[in-house]
This record gives C-alpha cells, sequence and structure tokens, in this order.
C-alpha cells in the first residue's frame, strides 16, 4: 500500500531522478517531471499529497497554481515543500508567504525529505478528521 501520492517538480533532471527514486523505494506513488509545476498539475489525473518542487521562475499562474511575487509558482491548497539551491532569508520569507509548508535547501538527506513529506500527509489527514 501507498504511503501517499507525491509530485515532484525539477528542472535538474539528476535530481528528479534522485528524488523520485528515493521516495519509491520509502513506499510513495511518484509522478515526476522537469516541467513547470502548472503545465504538470494539468495533465496530473489525481491531486497529489504533497508536491515537492525547486523554485522555477516566470510560470503562467493557471489552475491550482498561483505565483509569489518573485514569479515562483505554488500550489494552492496542497501541501508543498520547496526543495532549492536558494537559501537566502529573502527566499525563505517569499516561499512561506507564497504557502510553502517547508523550505528545504540542497543538498538535503534523503531521510530528511521523507520525514518531511511523512509530516505533510500525517498533518493532512489530521484535518481531515477534525
Amino acid at each position: 500500500m501507498s504511503k501517499g501520492h507525491i509530485l515532484i517538480v525539477d528542472q535538474d533532471i539528476k535530481t528528479l531522478e534522485h528524488t523520485t527514486k528515493t521516495l519509491r523505494e520509502a513506499g510513495f506513488d511518484v509522478v515526476s517531471s522537469n516541467h513547470c509545476v502548472s503545465e504538470v498539475t494539468a495533465t496530473v489525473h489525481t491531486l497529489p499529497d504533497v508536491v515537492v518542487m525547486d523554485a522555477c521562475r516566470n510560470c503562467a499562474s493557471r489552475g491550482p497554481v498561483r505565483s509569489s511575487e518573485h514569479g515562483d509558482c505554488v500550489i494552492g491548497s496542497i501541501p508543498t515543500i520547496l526543495l532549492t539551491e536558494r537559501g537566502d532569508e529573502v527566499d525563505h520569507d517569499c516561499a512561506f508567504r507564497a504557502g510553502v509548508q517547508k523550505y528545504l535547501a540542497k543538498p538535503c538527506t534523503d531521510i530528511e525529505l521523507v520525514l518531511a513529506i511523512e509530516e505533510l500527509i500525517m498533518r493532512g489527514q489530521a484535518k481531515a478528521i477534525s
């Protein structure tokens, strides 16, 4: 049984492949893409439990995706983890203001990412129960 449905979006193919493999081995169903979230969500049939994404610039704001003031795509009501090389305080603040629940700087450990995803899924389940 799957631990949850995860959408991974990262323009770096090596990171995308590694993250996909790690999360599948951890028991998650994974859809991955190197395209912007707005393009991917238009083609996904099942909404993910969590989105893991790198910051992408200049994405159109379509469907459940909205853009922050800096042009980064963010998923509306779906828990989102920003996995990025951007580590400045301004980037953190912008991400959280845009609705990101977790901000992980690359490189992060595999277990750190898995635990962050599990936490967000558990939060979502707790909200559904209450």
